[in-house]
């Protein structure tokens, strides 16, 4: 084996390895966004229940989220709760969810932005890549691994972005149900305070992950990623003519 072959192995080796921490690291990014939204996902089907249960004006037993090894703790028709109001224990436990959702963003802002970085660099190679063996009518093994090393970085940005969808299309049906409950006028004046100070703590969390606050990540990115590449794609094909 030749100096040069054994650089290029240990070039994809290293290559490999950088590869493998950045998708890991992207990878465990949406394990805790998913975790995350399942518990949003728990407090959005105990409001549902609220909801059914002022619907139906019948007795639903829901336990404190507080207290659920208090027996003696249990949701009564027109939401009278023995102790603590299970509205006031919902919207605590949304607000624990912002907390965690926030301090997910702050741990993990730096790899979302190089995973965004490194997928746009190799996908502005990929096209670059390509031009030039279509228009040399070269055949080699290098395009096909770069357009699949591209397809599989943009593959991770399109799973983080709809993990991050999924967590605010959440958001969107609690703050649903918690405005079902501030238009009922049926409710007592404390249940409603009660609330609107949830309502207000929803609009205190957005739930939003973001970069540096330069890229928020949701669906919408990803149409952003075929925006900017369809503009550096034409000013590739252009620029290729000169060379």
């Amino acid at each position: 084996m030749s100096l040069i072959e054994k650089a290029d192995l240990s070039g994809e080796i290293l290559l490999t390895i950088i590869d493998f921490e950045r998708h890991f690291e992207v990878l465990s990014f949406c394990v805790f966004i998913k975790i995350t939204k399942d518990r949003l996902e728990i407090v959005n089907n105990l409001l549902e229940q609220v909801v059914l249960t002022k619907n139906r004006k019948n007795t639903l037993n829901i336990r404190d989220i507080k207290s659920f090894k208090n027996q003696n703790d249990n949701l009564y028709g027109k939401f009278q709760i023995i102790n603590e109001s299970i509205i006031r224990s919902l919207a605590t436990s949304n607000d624990l969810i912002g907390e965690v959702c926030d301090e997910i963003n702050k741990v993990y802002k730096f790899q979302i932005l190089k995973a965004l970085f490194t997928t746009f660099v190799y996908i502005i190679i990929t096209i670059w890549s390509s031009i030039y063996y279509i228009r040399t009518s070269d055949v080699s093994n290098t395009l096909p691994r770069i357009v699949l090393i591209s397809l599989f970085d943009i593959m991770s940005v399109c799973v983080m972005s709809y993990t991050c969808e999924v967590i605010l299309l959440k958001r969107k049906s609690t703050k649903i149900l918690v405005n079902e409950l501030i238009m009922d006028y049926d409710l007592t004046r404390q249940m409603r305070i009660q609330a609107k100070a949830f309502m207000e703590l929803i609009e205190v969390w957005p739930l939003q992950i973001s970069a540096y606050d330069m890229f928020t990540i949701d669906i919408k990115l990803i149409l952003k990623f075929i925006s900017v590449s369809t503009t550096y794609l034409i000013v590739i094909i252009q620029v290729s003519h000169f060379l």
